[in-house]
C-alpha cells in the first residue's frame, strides 16, 4: 500500500512507549575490567534514557534491576557463577506477564555461550520480541548469531564492552514510531522523509 494513502491522522497511531531490556552477563568470566566497563555502559544508558532502559543480570541465577536497587555490583554478588540464560529468560517472562517490564526489545550482553543452549533457544522464541546480542570475545558465536537472527535481531561481536555500539542499539529500540494504517510502522525520521517524497 502506498504511504500517501496512510497519512490520514485518523489512521495514525503514535507509539512513544518504546523500551529496551538489557540482559547482562555477570558471570565469573566478566570479573574485573569487563564488569566495570559493562557497569559504566549501563549507567550511561540509564542517565540518557531513564526508565526506558531496564535490565536483568544473570550468571547461574538471575535478578531484576529493581530487586537490587539498580546496583550491578549487588547483582554480580547475588547471581553466582556459570553462564545460564534460562533463569534470566524465565525472570523476564514472569516480569513481563506481571507488568513489571515492557518487553519490546531485548539486548543480551555476554562473553560466552550458556550451558543451557537448547532450552535457551526455545525460551528466546517464547519471548516474542526482537533480540540483539552483543558478544564480547572471539569464541564460537554461532549459537548467539542464531539466537539473534531467529528473532529478527542482530549479533554484534566486539573485543570489549567499550567497542560495542550500545547507544545506537538502545536508541533504535526506544525510537518513537508511527503506525500508518496497513503500511506498517515507521520511525519518526523515516516518516518525515517519506512524507516529503513526490509521486
Amino acid at each position: 500500500q502506498r504511504l500517501e494513502e496512510n497519512l490520514d491522522p485518523a489512521k495514525m497511531v503514535v507509539n512513544t512507549g518504546g523500551s529496551v531490556t538489557l540482559m547482562l552477563d555477570v558471570s565469573g568470566s566478566m570479573r574485573g575490567k569487563p564488569h566495570e566497563d559493562l557497569k559504566q555502559a549501563v549507567n550511561d544508558l540509564k542517565d540518557k534514557f531513564g526508565d526506558s532502559v531496564r535490565w536483568v543480570a544473570f550468571a547461574s541465577q538471575a535478578t531484576l534491576d529493581t530487586d537490587v536497587d539498580n546496583d550491578i555490583d549487588k547483582a554480580y554478588a547475588s547471581c553466582g557463577g556459570g553462564t545460564a540464560y534460562v533463569p534470566a529468560l524465565d525472570l523476564l517472562m514472569t516480569a513481563n506477564q506481571k507488568g513489571l517490564i515492557d518487553l519490546n526489545k531485548l539486548v543480551i550482553f555476554s562473553d560466552g555461550e550458556p550451558y543451557d543452549v537448547e532450552e535457551s533457544r526455545n525460551k528466546i522464541l517464547e519471548l516474542g520480541c526482537e533480540v540483539d546480542v552483543i558478544y564480547i570475545g572471539n569464541g564460537n558465536e554461532a549459537f548467539l548469531k542464531e539466537l539473534a537472527e531467529s528473532t529478527g535481531g542482530t549479533l554484534q561481536q566486539v573485543d570489549d564492552v567499550k567497542s560495542a555500539n550500545i547507544q545506537t542499539v538502545v536508541a533504535e529500540g526506544i525510537a518513537t514510531s508511527f503506525k500508518l494504517g496497513q503500511a506498517g510502522n515507521f520511525p519518526f525520521g523515516d516518516l518525515l522523509r517519506k512524507s516529503a517524497l513526490k509521486e
